[in-house]
């Protein structure tokens, strides 16, 4: 269920009910790819409006997906009040959190 709770945090990005469909098409993809230990590589371009301009990130794993939903739902690199004219991320998974 916790998948599920995430996944739906993330269709809160998107707002065109056709995105959202495809999202939940991704997610059951990669969640399948995952379970069943395919090894075959498979990417998805996923599209959002981001705080300022639109985002964009191709994805190949869940773990992905959560990435998007700490930074764009949750938050989590907010820095309330700064506004830094570099950001040097060392040890970026796929760099989401540069955004």
């Amino acid at each position: 269920m916790a998948e599920v709770s995430r996944l739906l945090d993330v269709m809160t990005l998107i707002r065109p009910w056709p995105e959202r469909l495809r999202l939940c098409m991704i997610w059951l993809v990669l969640t399948l790819k995952l379970r069943l230990k395919v090894r075959r590589d498979v990417e998805f371009a996923l599209r959002w409006q981001g705080p300022r301009t639109p985002q964009r990130a191709v994805i190949s794993d869940v773990s992905e997906l959560r990435v998007i939903r700490e930074v764009f739902v949750s938050g989590e690199y907010d820095l309330p009040g700064i506004t830094p004219k570099v950001i040097l991320d060392l040890g970026s998974n796929i760099g989401i959190s540069i955004l």
